[in-house]
């Protein structure tokens, strides 16, 4: 039997809003504006709607302004070109319920907000405890990788998380989209950060106070935590105020000179055998081998940095054709901190939160993860030299020193090329270094590994230098090399192509046994004993999302590092 239609109530009228949430109550509600009082009207609401607040809305320019674009439409139509004045209008209704503020925005009323206010996470959770889990439609996540990347897919139909890709030991939910539960009398749900937009169907606005109540309680709700329980491991922090605060705290420890905490590392991942060395704002023509913030500190000495100046000095890195490429150096830190009794971290210029459980739970996990039983020799430290003010060729291929041009010499650590080179020599080992392999899974080619030994070590290096990013960097290709070379046949063949004689049975054309094989990631300056525990968090946390990975798929997995000589 049909269930019969719902009869349309003509009194009924829907309204879309966007939400946000004070956690208190203030005396004056303009103090929640991010704007003067004089940018906009203060209206208070009609005594009839039984509503207790206050409307705001942004006062209108005195004349609406032309976009820079329309200056070229002008001269193609060779007059101006009518009708391209835009204003943004903008409006805000705070209500007080409950001993809470709900903020309801209306155009562009979100940016007469001062959101360092309001709860940071009221439009995700909300969202989470009213949406059905199976209908999203849109995911924005990001994800702690080699650096942090943004990521906005959209389903065609209605799925669930499983369908885009998460990995939810390592990306923050930003924000989703999709249809309500069915206790939930609204629509077109979508919410991110502290933001939770809906469409609404009311009768009269008094029924704001209630719709507002309503919020409120699905956000005090934990139900979301039956499938996204993960959201709370990591945050990525937004609020004005706390970042602010934690940039104090780093500056506190800059201007200690804290080498302990502090740490510096190129964004994203590098070519560390093309790379020269390494100097700083004050310091331009003393090179290092490695980021080091000792370094820095001899470069800028004594109390007195600012937020500006990390900003503003540089790390300069040179390659060997002395190229010069520069980061600020608060892009290139890498800092943990305890701060309210959670641990925060400042990575590629953006703050996160860590739930203090799940940090438990990544550390205590780290012991599933075996030190490697291979014991490798030390990393050399190696002199270079270089001119002082090296010329280009024509083809920027290679130096040219001219007359006078004084040479530089310093000292760096032995490239993984020359380590991987003079291993495989004294380990007798397999050189896949450098060796790239076509697949069918793969969008450019990739090593297999860097070192292959004859029972069967899958053996992937790099150096501890490049910290976070890097040794992200070294977990994601020894993954994905695996994953390929159990899947991929193609792969395996064109991996084969590199090894000799009876070497090439390690890589077999027609089925690899994953149990036979062991991957191994070696960082090398990592001390062998506590290399585990000597990583930065993120990385901690690659590498526990690629052991499970591998592991799932009856690899063995191991890790291990090998100091510097002296």
């Amino acid at each position: 039997m049909l269930a019969p239609t719902p009869v349309k109530d003509p009194n009924e009228f829907s309204v879309r809003l966007g939400a946000f949430l004070y956690d208190g109550d203030v005396a004056n509600l303009a103090s929640l504006l991010s704007v003067q009082l004089n940018e906009v009207e203060q209206l208070e609401i009609d005594p009839k709607m039984n509503l207790e607040g206050m409307i705001y809305v942004k006062k209108k320019p005195p004349e609406a302004k032309r976009p820079p674009w329309a200056k070229s439409l002008d001269f193609l139509h060779g007059k101006p070109v009518e009708g391209l004045e835009t204003s943004s209008s903008s409006a805000v209704l705070a209500l007080r319920i409950d001993g809470k503020i709900v903020i309801f925005s209306f155009g562009y009323g979100r940016y007469l907000l001062n959101e360092d206010n309001l709860v940071p996470d009221f439009g995700i959770k909300t969202a989470l405890n009213t949406l059905n889990h199976d209908s999203l439609r849109t995911v924005d996540l990001f994800s702690l990788e080699q650096e942090p990347i943004q990521r906005k897919s959209q389903a065609i139909k209605g799925s669930n998380i499983n369908m885009f890709g998460v990995d939810v030991s390592r990306d923050v939910l930003k924000a989703v989209t999709g249809d309500p539960i069915k206790d939930i009398p609204w629509a077109s749900i979508s919410g991110g950060g502290g933001q939770y937009s809906f469409t609404v169907k009311i009768k009269k606005y008094e029924e704001l106070t209630e719709v507002g109540r309503k919020l409120i309680a699905k956000y005090d709700v934990t139900d979301y935590q039956a499938r996204f329980s993960w959201v709370d491991n990591i945050q990525r922090i937004r609020n004005g105020k706390l970042i602010d605060d934690l940039n104090a705290l780093l500056l506190t420890e800059f201007n200690a000179e804290n080498v302990d905490s502090v740490k510096l590392s190129l964004p994203g991942a590098s070519d560390w055998s093309n790379i020269f060395g390494f100097t700083y704002t004050n310091a331009k023509t003393h090179y290092k081998p490695s980021p080091e913030i000792v370094d820095y500190y001899a470069a800028n000495p004594g109390a007195g940095l600012t937020l500006d100046k990390l900003r503003t000095h540089r790390l300069f890195c040179t390659t060997m054709n002395g190229d010069d490429s520069s980061y600020s150096i608060y892009e290139s830190i890498y800092f943990e901190c305890i701060y309210d009794g959670k641990l925060h971290i400042l990575f590629s210029k953006e703050w996160f939160t860590i739930d203090q459980d799940y940090v438990t739970r990544v550390e205590l996990s780290l012991n599933e993860v075996p030190l490697s039983a291979l014991k490798f020799p030390n990393v050399k430290t190696v002199p270079v030299a270089l001119a002082s003010k090296p010329a280009k060729t024509l083809s920027g291929s290679a130096i040219k020193v001219g007359k006078g041009a004084k040479a530089v010499k310093s000292t760096s650590l032995e490239t993984e090329g020359d380590y991987n080179a003079r291993i495989a020599l004294a380990l007798k080992m397999h050189l896949l270094d450098k060796k790239l392999v076509r697949s069918n899974g793969s969008a450019s080619p990739i090593e297999v590994c860097d070192l292959l030994s004859d029972k069967g070590h899958f053996i992937h290096v790099k150096h501890r230098k490049g910290y976070s990013a890097g040794l992200s960097h070294l977990f994601a290709q020894g993954r994905v090399a695996g994953e390929l070379l159990l899947s991929d046949q193609n792969f395996r063949v064109n991996a084969r192509l590199h090894l000799k004689g009876a070497a090439k049975k390690l890589i077999p054309t027609a089925k690899l046994v994953p149990s036979e094989c062991e991957i191994v990631f070696l960082v090398l300056g990592g001390d062998p004993t506590t290399v585990r525990q000597d990583l930065p968090f993120f990385s901690k946390v690659n590498l526990l999302a690629t052991y499970r990975s591998l592991s799932d798929r009856q690899f063995k997995v191991s890790i291990g590092g090998t100091a510097i000589d002296p």
